[in-house]
């Protein structure tokens, strides 16, 4: 037999080992590649001997092992140069459109949203709101447009079911407490202005207009003023897209602020932590003094995804003392929600649904109010499963009924079953909330006997 062929061969296999050793060698010396997914990196998730069996968890650690492996970066940018070259996309997450305007595909890929569905939501913020206002406050939701629903002749194929559920949510804001600027923000699209960015998922300071114009209208009518926006000198923001695409690009940005009174909002930004002290990087919070007399009164809180921080530029000086927290979850805020009067959460479209009835927002509500709503009884171990009691659940039309498990101060982490699913809490989702009547159980899993407090309280 010839060498040739098997030097070949050993030469492959060396190359071969040499891509995967190298990178595994760094990785074992805690070399990390560099956060190229546009979110949060994964943590290293928890090492227990049992969840070698659980396959969420498996799950969990293959998505940090792939995020985190060296030289992931250098490899991705390549591929995207040979992806670009022939006009196609690198990465399944991005859609390239017209005259290469970048969208995400989460955001055109919506499923069309059904009347029954619409009800549904409509049912769980009525319930939000009730919880809400029950303890003295004001809640208001703000949905964000969809870059799709603006900009629908940047794509070959018109999103559907994306200018479908914009219509839908533009109706729903014809409800006191809910806010969209669609059409307004199509409007200002078509005169010419860049509402979006063309390399990224977020609005401009021009598309947000709409938007915190709506806000401030709907808690305090008449006070916005148009002559009162100052913009900033142009700057070059890297698209979120492009970088997901391994090709980070930029393109021009005015950001502007809105100033209505002689004394501008002083910002002060401090880290968010949770319940143990822990600083939550991911999460930014900024609390906001307006020094204008027609400032609203009170504190105002915020609860936004990205899409809110160009709205908060624009809004905060409207305020007399307003908080704007990067995460629009109330479950994650409690201590935040206790101390506000007024509560605003900003989410853009294709998370609004998920948000508000896959997560249940009432039930987040329920969370963080808990210590002033009604309690109601318990009956049963929870060990092997407890339940509203039947005389402590109210089934009428106008009283809801939550079963509430919180992680016990000290505790690292706990696990409840509730409707046939493992629920987890840990110190950045401390808590959970269920709507029940008088029967559903909830189960304490393991130790969470002594880790987890279960509580059931009712809103008339």
């Amino acid at each position: 037999m010839s060498t040739m062929p098997r030097l070949l061969r050993i030469g492959q296999i060396a190359v071969f080992v040499l891509c995967i050793g190298i990178p595994a060698a760094m990785f074992g010396f805690g070399e990390r590649g560099e956060p190229v997914d546009n979110r949060r990196p994964t943590p290293r998730p928890p090492i227990r001997v049992f969840d070698l069996f659980d396959t969420e968890r498996t799950a969990e650690f293959d998505t940090y092992f792939d995020e985190g492996f060296p030289l992931r970066d250098e490899a991705i940018e390549l591929n995207a140069r040979a992806d670009r070259a022939v006009g196609d996309s690198s990465n399944p997450d991005v859609v390239v459109g017209r005259t290469g305007w970048l969208f995400l595909r989460e955001s055109i890929e919506q499923p069309c949203r059904t009347a029954a569905e619409m009800a549904e939501l409509t049912d769980v913020l009525d319930r939000a709101e009730r919880i809400v206002s029950s303890t003295g406050r004001e809640l208001t939701n703000v949905i964000a447009p969809d870059k799709a629903s603006v900009y629908p002749d940047r794509l070959a194929d018109p999103p559907s079911c994306v200018l479908a559920n914009a219509a839908l949510f533009d109706d729903l804001a014809t409800e006191a407490t809910i806010v969209m600027a669609w059409p307004a923000t199509a409007a200002t699209a078509q005169a010419d202005e860049r509402a979006y960015l063309r390399l990224d998922t977020h609005w401009t300071a021009a598309g947000a207009v709409p938007t915190a114009r709506a806000m401030v209208d709907l808690v305090a009518p008449g006070r916005w003023d148009d002559d009162a926006i100052v913009t900033d000198p142009p700057i070059a923001d890297v698209g979120d897209l492009s970088i997901l695409l391994g090709l980070p690009q930029t393109e021009q940005e005015v950001r502007a602020r809105a100033h209505p009174g002689p004394a501008p909002a002083i910002a002060v930004a401090r880290p968010y932590t949770d319940r143990d002290g822990t600083v939550v990087e991911w999460i930014g919070v900024t609390r906001y003094e307006s020094g204008w007399d027609g400032a609203v009164a009170g504190r105002t809180l915020l609860l936004h995804d990205s899409f809110g921080d160009r709205v908060v530029d624009l809004a905060a000086d409207y305020f007399a003392d307003i908080t704007a927290i990067g995460d629009p979850s109330p479950r994650r805020s409690q201590h935040a929600i206790v101390d506000a009067q007024r509560i605003i959460r900003l989410e853009v479209q294709r998370r609004f649904f998920p948000s508000v009835v896959t997560a249940d927002l009432a039930a987040e509500f329920a969370v963080a109010l808990q210590d002033e709503l009604a309690p109601a009884t318990i009956d049963g171990d929870c060990a092997t499963g407890c339940a509203v009691a039947a005389d402590g659940a109210d089934d009428a039309d106008d009283a809801d009924t939550y079963l509430i498990a919180t992680l016990a101060p000290g505790a690292a982490a706990g696990s409840i079953e509730f409707g046939g699913r493992r629920f987890e809490l840990d110190a950045l989702t401390p808590a959970a909330a269920w709507l029940v009547t008088a029967g559903d159980t909830v189960t304490l899993r393991g130790d969470a006997v002594d880790r987890v407090a279960v509580r059931a309280v009712s809103v008339g």
